[in-house]
């Protein structure tokens, strides 16, 4: 059976569901009737062993933050939360934002973990989204589009705040597994308001 490999960066204070509404998407394949889905795997980056979230939840990590050590990535989830913008001055951090991109891992940032990408250059000419509350500080960027809660080009998606994380993992779903697995998916999951063609999404 054929892999998917999805990495998430981790780090102290990330915003829970920033990364774990992407996961339970990724993760919902496994669960799949219709075995022809890849076999899904999560693999949690991190410079240290446990993660402390944001609200207190507790995350072992799985790997160091290096593609050496994560092995085969499909996708990076780059999550926000609190701890995002010292996340952004980590150079561990924003060395395996530019080895994931430069190496065609397709990238999905969730609410704030857009000071990340900002850090790693990836917004110097690419439209991108992030949660409103921030707006502000990203005023010197003329790429910011704030109206949209969902930016999706051939290479990174950026969405707005926290739950716009899941929507985000179940557009990249539509885009390259198709509408039938997408269906499956939200079916799964329980989750009817994820429409493609209606979620206030920017195509690039």
């Amino acid at each position: 059976m054929k892999t998917f490999n999805v990495g998430v960066l981790l780090f102290d204070d990330v915003e829970l569901l920033d990364f774990s509404g992407p996961a339970e998407v990724f993760g919902a394949i496994n669960e799949l009737e219709d075995k022809k889905h890849p076999k899904v795997t999560l693999v949690y980056l991190a410079d240290k062993e446990q993660i402390n979230c944001k609200n207190g939840t507790r995350v072992l990590a799985d790997a160091p933050l290096n593609l050496a050590g994560a092995g085969k990535l499909d996708v990076l989830v780059v999550p926000g939360g609190l701890g995002a913008r010292k996340a952004a001055k980590n150079p561990k951090v924003i060395q395996l934002v530019k080895d994931a991109y430069e190496n065609k891992i397709f990238i999905i940032c969730v609410c704030t973990g857009s000071f990340i990408l900002e850090e790693a250059g990836l917004f110097q000419s690419r439209l991108f989204t992030t949660h409103r509350s921030v707006a502000d500080e990203f005023k010197d960027n003329p790429n910011l589009n704030i109206k949209s809660r969902i930016i999706s080009d051939d290479a990174v998606i950026t969405t707005a705040g926290v739950t716009a994380g899941i929507e985000g993992a179940l557009l990249y779903v539509r885009e390259k597994m198709g509408k039938s697995t997408l269906l499956q998916v939200t079916e799964y999951l329980e989750y009817p308001y994820f429409d493609p063609f209606k979620n206030n999404i920017t195509y690039l």
